[in-house]
Order: structure tokens, then C-alpha cells, then sequence
């Protein structure tokens, strides 16, 4: 037996990835069939005003999972935003990195300047107001 891989057999999915398919299936699904909703009331020889029904049903499907990706950002956006404020006691602190000092070697030739021997990391503090 393989027990590397966490065991379960077979997939190698794990319980984020199989839910992951499952809601892209799901919105996939919603937008083929509220594509289809808007097909047949454009298809179907009906009275103005008998079918509202399916032109609002295929709207509404097809839009939702716009409203998923629209509600996923805000969600995000404002759990960053208490995780910034929570950890906020005025002190900022941005770390540069010197890119110069990264690069090492260009077109295979050693480059051994001064720029290539400054720091890799420098730390500045700036204090909110």
C-alpha cells in the first residue's frame, strides 16, 4: 500500500479540491442551463407576456455566477481589511528588496559591481498619523 499520498484511493483529490469541482460544476451547469431558459423563450412561439417566467429564470442563472465571483471579492476584501485593522497599532513596516543583488549573472558573465554587493533586504518603518 502507498501511504505517501494520504491514502484514500485512487484520485488524489483532496476534500478542497473535490469541493473546488463541485462549485465550478455547479456554476458551469447554472450557466448552460440558464443559457437554455433564455434559448427557448427566444425559440418558443409564445404570447408576449405568457412566458415571463423562463426569460427571468435564464437571466437570473446566467448571472449567477457572476454574483458568486462578485461576493468571493467583497468576502475577501473585507477579511483583509479586519486582519489589517486587527494587527494595526500604527507602525507600518515595508521590506525592499534589492533586485540588482537577486540577478547575479547576466547573459553568463559574473557581474561584480557595487550594486551587486549592497544588502538583498533593507526594512523601513513608517509610522501611521
Amino acid at each position: 500500500m502507498d501511504d505517501q499520498h494520504g491514502g484514500g484511493g485512487g484520485g488524489g483529490f483532496s476534500g478542497g479540491a473535490s469541493f473546488i469541482w463541485i462549485v465550478s460544476c455547479s456554476l458551469f451547469l447554472s450557466i448552460m442551463v440558464g443559457g437554455g431558459c433564455l434559448l427557448m423563450y427566444v425559440i418558443i412561439p409564445h404570447e408576449p407576456g405568457t412566458m415571463p417566467w423562463l426569460a427571468i429564470t435564464g437571466v437570473a442563472l446566467v448571472c449567477l455566477p457572476w454574483m458568486f465571483w462578485f461576493f468571493t471579492f467583497i468576502y475577501r476584501v473585507i477579511t483583509r481589511m479586519r486582519r489589517n485593522n486587527s494587527n494595526s497599532d500604527g507602525v507600518v513596516t515595508i521590506a525592499n528588496v534589492n533586485r540588482a543583488s537577486s540577478i547575479g549573472s547576466i547573459g553568463g558573465k559574473n557581474n561584480t559591481n557595487a550594486a551587486n554587493t549592497s544588502t538583498p533586504t533593507e526594512s523601513k518603518t513608517y509610522t501611521a498619523e
